[in-house]
């Protein structure tokens, strides 16, 4: 019987990468950050032949957000430069790839919190259907960064579950300052170090080191005159409040939203109601996670955009670069409560 259910959960995972696959061929450039910003600056660096393009220096261009790390268009036209012309279809097939990657270290993480093989399957399946992280893989979505930084976290809690500590930190600081090299909001992931076992001086030069790539791409945007088309500030005690309700109210709007998320909070919820997770996620994945949400919420509290106009727009990508940590977390006290879940379904049964 397991062996069945394994397979059977085998092929959804694999339709599911056909249908991400099709929707590189069916739904391209439909994202307008895609378009706007990392594949309009892939364009201008395949064109002048250098990072630091008339693009990122035009006020014309400012909706592209030339303050942006430049990883990501960085990579756009080394493929254009592979194929000896503009292709975007080349760059989009690689995000296929890239979910590929997500599901496996999501497999592997479940594995190393002592799931079993069809009980990890079956989580790594229902993490897979999440509209956020399909839509990135391959359809309307694809080409955006936000799921490039769910990999890289996905990486880190594969490591550190892996528990090979030795040069667990300095890998670490490597992935975070990746990160911070693909979105700002990646130099969160450098909090990560905090948490690994070890000597407070060993982490905190790792932390250092993984700040660092971010360090330099802020000076090198002062060097060559790149603007920032917004900014922080601290918009006060009555503005703060009132942004910081519409960032608390826009979340919970998001995480209402069946059509991404189905059901997934309401029963995170319950599955979080008792019982005590394992020591490892709650040292590592729980305050990472808590730590990363308060440091991006934060940033559009005290942003100089309007929360309204882009808020509501982001909700759902910044759940997604969040989603490895709180799905490990939800994985572990699934794990943990299973018995008490168990009884209170049985309870509504008969109560319904």
């Amino acid at each position: 019987m397991r062996r069945a259910l394994n397979i059977g959960l085998c092929g959804l995972l694999l339709l599911n990468m056909a249908y991400v696959i099709s929707g590189v061929r069916r739904y391209p450039m439909n994202s307008i950050d895609v378009v706007g910003i990392w594949l309009l600056k892939a364009k201008a660096m395949f064109s002048e032949k250098k990072i630091v393009t008339s693009v990122l220096k035009n006020p014309k261009y400012s909706y592209s957000h030339p303050q942006y790390p430049p990883s990501l268009p960085f990579l756009g036209w080394g493929v254009y430069e592979s194929g000896g012309r503009i292709d975007e279809r080349r760059v989009l097939l690689i995000y296929p790839a890239v979910y590929a990657a997500i599901l496996t270290l999501t497999y592997g993480v479940m594995r190393k919190l002592n799931w079993g093989q069809t009980e990890s399957l079956a989580l790594t399946y229902m993490y897979s259907m999440f509209s956020p992280l399909l839509a990135q893989a391959g359809r309307k979505q694809a080409g955006n960064a936000d799921i490039w930084l769910t990999l890289i976290y996905w990486a880190m809690l594969f490591l550190f579950f892996a528990g090979k500590t030795g040069k667990l930190r300095r890998v670490v600081a490597l992935l975070s300052g990746a990160a911070a090299l693909i979105k700002t909001e990646g130099i969160l992931s450098a909090a990560a170090i905090l948490f690994i076992p070890g000597k407070r001086n060993d982490k905190l030069i790792w932390t250092a080191a993984a700040l660092a790539p971010f360090v330099l791409w802020e000076g090198a945007k002062k060097i060559w005159g790149i603007e920032a088309d917004y900014g922080l500030h601290w918009p006060g005690a009555g503005g703060g409040a009132s942004r910081a309700a519409a960032v608390v109210l826009g979340t919970a709007k998001e995480m209402a939203n069946v059509r991404n998320w189905y059901v997934f909070w309401p029963v995170m919820v319950l599955a979080t109601a008792g019982g005590k997770v394992k020591e490892r996620p709650r040292q590592f994945a729980l305050p990472v996670l808590l730590i990363m949400a308060a440091g991006m919420w934060g940033i559009y509290t005290m942003g100089e955009i309007p929360v309204g106009d882009y808020f509501s727009g982001s909700t759902d990508r910044l759940l997604l670069q969040l989603s490895p940590f709180w799905w490990t977390v939800f994985a572990e006290y699934l794990k943990v409560n299973r018995d008490t879940l168990a009884g209170l379904l049985q309870k509504l049964q008969r109560t319904f």
